[in-house]
């Protein structure tokens, strides 16, 4: 009799209300399936974003590639045209040099800065316009310094501009940001795209 009644008395507990209220506060150690879509959303949009330490390793690259170009460019318009680079005699050995360096930088920095973008193309055409502007102000300056009379600078930016080395290099640097930009978007070794993690 006893062990009837001690049984009829636990049944009762575990079908109580507030042992179905207990139950149900539980949370549930089960994953959402949203939860898993998210979380696997979130690693693919961080994998899509190109770290800093390989957006500088390619810019490094992609300057040495266009530094190499750069002369190959100038030395074929140079013959092309029949004129020299800088073809002021009194420029001095200095002037295309400091030129050919500052469009370098020009072109490194926006190879880093279109790496980490989803549209690169009115970087490009930035990249075009500095370059021009930058080879051009340093043109026209260091003929300035050279000359010791700063009043041939606007002469001499006029002559840089409608020549076809400047014009050159700041396409020619416009194309190289593209290709850098094109290779970013690649998928890297360990990443999730490229099926290995």
């Amino acid at each position: 009799m006893r062990s009837s009644a001690v049984g009829v008395a636990a049944s009762s507990h575990a079908t109580s209300p507030r042992a179905k209220l207990t139950s149900a506060s539980w949370p549930s150690a089960a994953p959402s399936p949203s939860g898993n879509r998210a979380s696997r959303t979130g690693i693919a949009t961080s994998s899509d974003s190109t770290p800093r330490a390989r957006r500088t390793g390619l810019a490094a690259f992609a300057t040495v590639g266009y530094l190499a170009a750069l002369i190959a460019l100038w030395g074929i318009l140079s013959v092309i045209t029949d004129r020299d680079v800088i073809d002021y005699p009194d420029a001095g050995p200095l002037l295309g040099p400091s030129m050919a360096a500052v469009v370098c930088l020009v072109t490194f920095a926006h190879v880093v800065t279109a790496a980490g973008q989803a549209n690169p193309w009115r970087q490009l055409v930035g990249t075009a316009v500095l370059t021009a502007v930058a080879a051009i102000l340093v043109g026209a300056i260091g003929y300035g310094i050279t000359r010791s009379d700063f009043a041939w600078m606007p002469a001499a930016a006029v002559h840089f501009a409608i020549g076809p080395f400047v014009p050159g290099a700041a396409v020619l640097s416009s194309l190289v940001v593209a290709a850098s930009w094109a290779v970013s978007r690649s998928p890297g070794p360990g990443s999730i795209d490229s099926g290995i993690i």
